[in-house]
């Protein structure tokens, strides 16, 4: 973060440096909201993994499945906040802050025995949170008629991101015993990322100019740490428990293809190890680092209001 500051505030000296004999000398607000989406990466596709085996099942015994997994929805609505500088001819930079974004999804399937005695209940519980971006950014400007100009930017941003995703089974057996398990993944990442994009600004009058802008983002996370929690219960008929296990590690997030018991076939997952490869019960492979991608595409409406 420290290296970030440092060089936004080289960046700025020189510019005032190469300013000093310009004409104009404006700094300004810009204010804009809007709408977007990101791509996500290996949490959505392990999801769509895991659902699509269900789809598969739900055709070869449509009356013992019931459920649904899907991803976690990618699109999200947010706001930005720059100060921009007009620093020399048609250039201007500037720095923004924009909103965090959260994305959620929870989803649940049940397999059940021919009789309904018995049944395994799985959910997904999954969230990403994305701190606020700090981005510097660069802009050029065509004039297209007196009071209208087409703007392309470019720039950079650094991103940080959490991720908590909870899978439990619950299975009860023909006896009315019961079992729950629980594996909750916490973890967190950072990286830089870059932008570029298109907008159209109008000029209202000498202070307030309307914008509407398009902008595309490349930013990955490829390495995600942090700590992995599991927990484990059995019930007999009555509800008591019989036994109970806990137990958690931090790590790094993989990503691989392993067994999965309920479908009989391979599925794609999500672990933390502390370290890699591993051997495990659902036979992994494929393993590598699991990677959270930010890429997306923006637009955005708002104004830039003149200060001085």
């Amino acid at each position: 973060m420290k290296r970030i500051y440092r060089g936004i505030v080289v960046c700025f000296l020189l510019l005032y440096g190469a300013s000093l004999g310009a004409t104009e000398k404006r700094f300004s607000l810009a204010i804009h909201g809007g709408f977007g989406s990101t791509k996500v990466g290996d949490l959505n596709s392990s999801l769509s993994s895991v659902g699509s085996k269900l789809d598969e099942m739900k055709e070869t015994y449509p009356e013992q499945v019931t459920g649904e997994i899907g991803p976690i929805p990618t699109k999200f609505e947010n706001w930005e906040a720059e100060l921009r500088w007009a620093f020399w001819q048609r250039f201007s930079i500037g720095i923004s802050l924009a909103g965090p974004t959260h994305h959620y999804g929870n989803s649940s399937y049940m397999i059940s025995n021919s009789s309904g005695t018995a049944s395994a209940t799985v959910s997904y519980e999954s969230e990403i949170n994305i701190s606020a971006p700090l981005k510097l950014n660069l802009y050029y400007s065509f004039p297209v008629h007196s009071r209208a100009h087409l703007i392309i930017n470019g720039g950079i941003g650094r991103y940080q991101a959490r991720i908590i995703r909870t899978e439990q089974a619950q299975e009860v057996f023909s006896d009315g015993s019961s079992y729950l398990g629980s594996m909750v993944i916490n973890v967190r990442g950072k990286t830089i990322g870059y932008h570029c994009g298109l907008a159209l600004e109008y000029r209202i009058n000498e202070r307030l100019t309307f914008m509407a802008e398009s902008q595309w983002q490349f930013a990955k996370i490829k390495s995600l740490d942090g700590n992995l929690a599991l927990s484990d219960y059995e019930y007999d008929a009555s509800g008591n428990v019989i036994s109970s296990g806990n137990d958690s590690w931090d790590g790094i997030l993989y990503h691989y293809m392993g067994y999965d018991s309920y479908f009989g076939t391979l599925t794609e997952k999500l672990v933390i190890s502390e370290f890699y490869p591993w051997d495990g019960i659902d036979f992994p492979s494929e393993e590598r680092k699991a990677f959270l991608d930010l890429s997306g595409f923006t637009f955005k409406i708002g104004l830039k209001i003149g200060l001085f």
